[in-house]
């Protein structure tokens, strides 16, 4: 990825109940507290060659399926989505282990659907453990922007960002501007990250042959080039 001019990517690492349902720190899928350090270091090893080419690491610690009691996955939701040992254990195990690469993000949630006062806790949590103060920030699902994310403007003490996700590729220079702007008119400005854009069949087109992405499209994206 380096070699081809990428300086970031983002991974999953704790999908049990989720899409792939293939990922997760612990010695088994249902273990939740006795962590596999062999794989662990294995995983070490990935993350400090990426910091190595250059490469900023998107850490999502969960998916929409297992962050709460409300997915398809909630068997597998850390504390039934509250901040409790395995949670915790979970989080510290991440940051102790990685927390000293140098370009890396938190992210609390891909598509996140737990409350406010779920991820806040978690956000904290965070905050409190990572001795290096690395950027912590929230993804949610392109129509419920609003919902998660006003409710973390101008709070100095939770969020340093937002990962996005839209459903129109055409509209990702809007909607990145959209909480650049509200977030510095909070008076604590974040830092703004696509995360997602386009929708789920085309993604982001290399090019406007590609299959799915019409020129209009494309003559919307150039211009805010």
């Amino acid at each position: 990825m380096s070699a081809q001019g990428g300086n970031a990517f983002s991974f999953l690492t704790y999908n049990a109940g989720g899409d792939g349902d293939n990922v997760w720190p612990h010695l088994s899928r249902e273990d939740k507290l006795h962590f596999d350090c062999s794989k662990l270091d294995q995983w070490a090893k990935v993350f400090s060659h990426a910091t190595a080419q250059g490469m900023f690491l998107h850490f999502k610690l969960q998916e929409t399926e297992n962050d709460d009691l409300n997915g398809p996955g909630s068997d597998q939701a850390l504390d039934d989505g509250e901040l409790g040992v395995e949670r915790k254990a979970y989080l510290r195990e991440m940051i102790a282990r990685y927390a000293y690469n140098l370009a890396l993000n938190w992210n609390v949630g891909e598509e996140n659907t737990q409350t406010f006062e779920q991820s806040s806790a978690m956000v904290r949590y965070i905050r409190e453990t990572d001795p290096y103060s690395h950027l912590i920030v929230l993804h949610s699902y392109p129509g419920q922007q609003a919902q998660r994310y006003e409710s973390y403007l101008g709070k100095q003490d939770l969020l340093t960002g937002v990962s996005i996700q839209n459903s129109d590729v055409a509209n990702s220079h809007r909607d990145i501007l959209n909480w650049v702007t509200q977030s510095a008119a909070s008076g604590h400005a974040w830092v703004v990250a696509m995360d997602e854009a386009g929708n789920a069949q085309t993604g982001t087109p290399p090019d406007p042959e590609y299959a799915g992405m019409s020129a209009i499209v494309w003559r919307n994206l150039e211009s805010f080039i």
